[in-house]
């Protein structure tokens, strides 16, 4: 079984297109989106307000009633 070497090249040609692609994507994905952002999504159990907190914190001070909540 021959290959043909014109085959051969386009078969190298087209590879290295995708991987110029998935590569311009990745960088591009990098660029647009750069930071990750860890939050936790809080409901009061006063007023039903619902906030968005560090999920590092114990307690949580609800912006519309300023209750202190715990977090689970």
């Amino acid at each position: 079984m021959r290959i043909d070497i014109c085959f051969l090249i386009a078969f190298f040609v087209c590879m290295e297109l995708v991987f110029i692609g998935i590569s311009t994507y990745r960088e591009n994905r990098k660029v647009m989106f750069p930071y990750k952002f860890n939050v936790k999504v809080i409901k009061c159990e006063i007023c039903s307000y619902v906030y968005v907190v560090s999920p590092h914190t114990v307690f949580s001070k609800c912006p519309m009633c300023l209750s202190i909540n715990k977090l689970s």
